[in-house]
């Protein structure tokens, strides 16, 4: 992990990825002024609670907590990382280092099977790759993700991630139209 931080290439975190780099920020081995490329983090609420917990040194997203604690944590995260963070769950939260948040509200449940964030993140990659920002592809691949999730609710219902593809070529060939 250390290696890939200190690439001056874009970089998609999930998974085990975002544990390893908890552990770097935690044992003050990672330092944001060692990157100089965009870095994005896909992390669903356990992970995001393993990297809080990292940054502030204490547990964080208790489900105690308000709202508005909810994203001032994530806010302060982003900024601290200087990291886009996108937050799964049947919504998908964008948060900027600049501190906006974008909420894509897809509502769709079967979003939690697993694969469903690989395919995500894979996403995501592909849009750097081309040049887009971390913010844009971003949003672009959690959009693409909810059109092709909502198509294939309302076609065969519950689906796995591998169902899941063909609906993710048609969501963009509809995209672009």
């Amino acid at each position: 992990m250390k290696v890939l931080l200190s690439m001056s290439t874009p970089l998609v975190i999930d998974a085990d990825g975002i544990r390893s780099l908890a552990r770097l920020i935690a044992s003050k081995e990672y330092s944001v002024e060692s990157r100089n490329a965009p870095m994005i983090l896909t992390p669903h609420l356990g992970e995001m609670r393993v990297i809080g917990e990292a940054v502030f040194g204490r547990p964080c997203f208790l489900s105690s907590e308000s709202p508005e604690s909810f994203f001032s944590q994530l806010k302060a995260i982003a900024q601290t990382l200087d990291a886009t963070i996108v937050l799964k769950s049947s919504l998908i939260h964008i948060v900027d280092p600049d501190g906006t948040i974008t909420i894509l509200e897809g509502l769709n449940p079967s979003l939690g099977v697993a694969g469903s964030g690989d395919l995500l993140g894979g996403m995501i990659t592909a849009f750097l790759g081309q040049g887009f920002s971390a913010h844009d592809s971003s949003l672009i691949a959690g959009k693409i993700l909810f059109t092709s999730a909502q198509a294939a609710n309302e076609r065969i219902g519950y689906y796995d991630s591998e169902t899941l593809l063909p609906y993710i070529g048609l969501a963009i060939k509809e995209a672009e139209r």
